[in-house]
């Protein structure tokens, strides 16, 4: 998950990421860094980390807006400083010492000089825009998740609704009890989402029925 905390006191206790031991614990990652290992593995231990994240996903989605223009804002910002250090090193270009540097040096250096400028002069905004970007797109798929829940829910009643899945997605989908919670977040796009969606909906519509098949019973 991202992190969408507000201040430095929300940050401290803002879990981003979980992940599962082979001695049946867990790891809980925070928005500040800090990690807390050795968590046990028990039912209530992941209620209560499933239980965050799906209040941090919702109070998310309450300021996905504010997300959205953050991210507009950066991707501008980027364009605006780009103009703005071309500008600065056509101005610097013109300075007597350096317009001499570029008459005694090759085209190519001169490029790759004004090239390192520009980038190290957006670089910032660029990874900023970028940040905003991903926060994006990962509430448009918790939105997704959101309105189509019951649909993912009920995915064991529908014999093809896995058809066109990644497969390490189809295997932890099948395992996990609970594979669309927030704490599977990250394992999935919300183009796996939109797929599963898909298939149910045509099975609703086409109403297939399946061959069923054959268990041997067991003496």
């Amino acid at each position: 998950m991202k992190d969408y905390s507000l201040d430095k006191d929300e940050k401290s206790k803002y879990i981003l990421n979980v992940q599962s031991n082979l001695d049946h614990t867990f790891d809980v990652y925070f928005a500040d860094g800090s990690v807390f290992r050795g968590v046990e593995g028990t039912s209530e231990n992941y209620r209560k980390v499933k239980y965050i994240l799906e209040k941090q996903a919702k109070d998310a989605l309450l300021h996905y807006k504010d997300f959205e223009k953050k991210s507009v804002k950066s991707i501008v910002k980027t364009g605006v400083n780009a103009i703005g250090v071309v500008t600065a090193a056509r101005l610097l270009c013109n300075l007597p010492k350096i317009k001499d540097i570029i008459e005694k040096e090759p085209p190519l250096v001169v490029f790759c000089g004004a090239g390192a400028i520009t980038l190290l002069g957006t670089f910032p905004s660029i990874v900023k825009a970028v940040r905003d970007s991903k926060k994006c797109e990962e509430l448009e798929k918790i939105d997704f998740r959101n309105h189509h829940r019951r649909e993912l829910d009920s995915i064991s009643n529908y014999p093809n609704s896995l058809s066109g899945i990644r497969p390490s997605i189809k295997h932890m989908i099948k395992t996990d009890q609970d594979p669309f919670s927030m704490i599977n977040i990250d394992q999935y796009k919300k183009e796996d989402l939109e797929i599963i969606v898909d298939n149910i909906q045509k099975e609703e519509c086409f109403q297939f029925t399946y061959k069923k098949k054959n268990v041997r019973n067991r003496t």
